[in-house]
């Protein structure tokens, strides 16, 4: 797509990404190295982090807190993907029992920001901009604020969105809205939404739900046809 063109489409688009879906950044810790834990060595950015015992980890969806418990930790989204659509695994954990929940909400520096939308399923992407934004699913889990969670007003449009977030066309357009080196909530919902027609909607939600059986099976060489697929796709939407 030509620089005019995706000029034309950020100038004239009537609906922006902000009318059909909360964009919205997440929780803040006050002191991520006290409370948040990575999975092992390999996670990026993980080094300095104390690493998770598989004991203390738990499922929860509550915002009060994980009960009877002295230390317990939950799944937590943080940073980027390795992978597009879909995470293979949790690599980060927040503390999360009850008890160190009313220290956070005691606690000045710590931020329940937006937290309606914890636990909620959406897309996210991180808030650092990289050359490709890779967009994946957050489902029933609590998301950082270096995180900007898209919650689709329409729940049946939400792997069309993960689509489009993952798209050359969005990538493009989001680096034209914001030159700077962060995805801030407030510049994605700049960025202009078009709606194919159903049936279109209900084709790419399928490729999309494809690429979540590949990456199951560790089959990425077709996950990435399909991506390229789903790619053209979106492409001729906004042409």
């Amino acid at each position: 797509m030509t620089d005019k063109g995706t000029a034309s489409i950020i100038n004239n688009s009537s609906i922006k990404l902000g009318d059909v879906a909360d964009v919205v950044t997440g929780f803040y810790t006050g002191d991520n190295k006290r409370f948040i834990r990575a999975l092992n060595d390999s996670v990026k950015g993980g080094k300095s982090y104390e690493k998770i015992k598989s004991s203390l980890i738990f499922e929860c969806d509550s915002l009060n807190g994980i009960p009877n418990v002295d230390e317990g930790y939950i799944p937590y989204v943080k940073s980027a993907s390795k992978t597009r659509y879909f995470r293979t695994s949790d690599e980060w954990f927040v503390r999360w029992d009850s008890e160190t929940i009313k220290f956070y909400n005691s606690n000045g520096k710590s931020r329940f920001q937006n937290s309606s939308f914890y636990f909620k399923t959406g897309v996210a992407i991180p808030m650092v901009k990289s050359s490709t934004i890779k967009a994946f699913m957050i489902d029933k889990r609590v998301f950082d604020q270096s995180i900007v969670g898209i919650f689709p007003k329409d729940e049946t449009k939400l792997l069309y969105i993960l689509a489009l977030m993952n798209s050359d066309v969005i990538n493009e357009l989001i680096h034209i809205i914001n030159p700077t080196a962060n995805n801030s909530a407030n510049y994605i919902k700049q960025i202009p939404y078009i709606e194919p027609s159903p049936e279109m909607i209900s084709e790419i939600s399928k490729k999309v739900k494809l690429i979540k059986k590949y990456i199951i099976d560790n089959e990425y060489d077709k996950c990435d046809e399909i991506h390229d697929e789903i790619n053209t796709m979106i492409h001729q939407i906004y042409q």
